[in-house]
């Protein structure tokens, strides 16, 4: 049976060195998670782009536009979203930077 008493010892000093290079892994990781979300968001814009462009054809051409303003209204939708992303994945990685102990 696992013991219930929880574990209090104290972390093991890593020296500044080590605290340092901790913090700057984490850093690195919260900057590609930044990276990864804005080249999302830019995918996102082109495909939207391109959906809008056809989309927006066929509503000139009076072809199938309820279908057509659908597609623009889930692409903008998709772009949002996705800007949304970039927030909330930004405001964590701060967040993350702000409370990890560095020295």
């Amino acid at each position: 049976m696992a013991n219930p008493t929880p574990n209090t010892a104290a972390a093991p000093d890593l020296g500044s060195q080590g605290g340092e290079d901790s913090y700057e892994m984490v850093r690195q990781a919260c900057a590609m998670a930044i990276q990864d979300a804005v080249a999302y968001l830019r995918n996102t814009e082109l495909i939207a782009n391109a959906v809008i462009g056809v989309a927006s054809q066929r509503l000139l051409a009076n072809v199938d536009e309820g279908n057509a303003a659908a597609a623009i209204t889930a692409a903008t939708s998709s772009v949002t979203a996705a800007a949304e992303a970039l927030a909330t994945i930004s405001a964590a990685a701060t967040k993350t930077l702000d409370q990890f102990p560095h020295t």
